[in-house]
């Protein structure tokens, strides 16, 4: 009896063992398998970081609608604003696009410019591809003279490409995937640590260093334009600041483009 008793409680353990044998194999492949996707997504963010280092960058808008008072004056102006994956002047790879509201018929196009040098993140080596290197992205498009809420909590209504603590679609390795990879999470959040809000009424361009990192974020001069119907607007970001124009004769296609997505954008959210 004593020696089934053993042969039983043998077993056991030997089964025991297996099960933790087996699960830790189990994990030390999933980890692998982690490392391995972690390590083709810096690498896939360095090919994009190379390709838009120091570019322009574009994005269309056009007029919607506008509502008018008795006098005929703009009150309120709804645009569709759309920017592009690609840089310079191609629209070969573009964003989707949003509907934005401002107050009146004057749009201003915000920008950021994050420059890093040789100290960026001696502490994260996994970031070295940044280091020595320029990027520029469209910050918010909103009425001329708005201003964000400095409340703690509140939201900001204006539409922003650069959402606090989250990945700018312009520089997304998927666009279209739901999230952003585990890799872009991470750095973003390490970003937007080293990068300070802009105080409400300061001063452009405004400028804030974060001392021994090696990351100088720029505010750059908004640029403003009165819009109005049937008319399409580029603007442009680059290291040297925004512009925002109105295009010349010829951009019917453009427009009517963007209205069909509007019409979309719609639908989706009527959904």
């Amino acid at each position: 009896m004593a020696a089934f008793v053993r042969f039983v409680f043998t077993v056991m353990i030997v089964g025991m063992a297996v099960n933790l044998a087996i699960v830790l194999l189990a994990n030390a492949q999933s980890q692998r398998r982690q490392d391995q996707q972690y390590t083709r997504q810096a690498g896939d963010f360095r090919t994009l970081v190379e390709e838009i280092e120091g570019h322009v960058r574009r994005a269309d808008a056009v007029v919607e609608a506008q509502r008018v008072d008795a006098r005929n004056q703009v009150v309120e102006t709804t645009l569709l604003v759309r920017q592009y994956h690609s840089t310079g002047t191609a629209q070969s790879r573009p964003l989707p696009v949003v509907r934005i509201v401002i107050p009146g018929d004057q749009l201003q196009a915000g920008g950021l410019m994050l420059e890093f040098d040789r100290m960026f993140a001696l502490d994260m080596d996994e970031y070295a591809m940044l280091r020595d290197r320029q990027l520029v992205f469209f910050g918010r498009f909103c009425g001329a003279g708005e201003e964000a809420p400095t409340a703690p909590g509140a939201v900001d209504e204006r539409f922003t490409f650069m959402p606090r603590d989250q990945v700018p679609e312009l520089v997304r390795l998927d666009p279209e995937a739901p999230q952003a990879s585990y890799f872009e999470r991470k750095l973003w959040e390490y970003l937007w640590g080293l990068a300070p809000d802009m105080p409400r009424n300061a001063t452009y361009p405004w400028v804030s260093g974060s001392a021994g990192h090696g990351l100088k974020a720029t505010w750059l001069e908004p640029a403003t334009i009165k819009v109005r119907p049937t008319h399409t607007y580029t603007a442009y970001v680059s290291p040297s600041g925004i512009t925002l124009a109105e295009d010349d004769v010829g951009k019917a296609g453009l427009l009517d483009e963007m209205m069909k997505e509007g019409e979309r954008l719609e639908m989706t959210n009527d959904k």
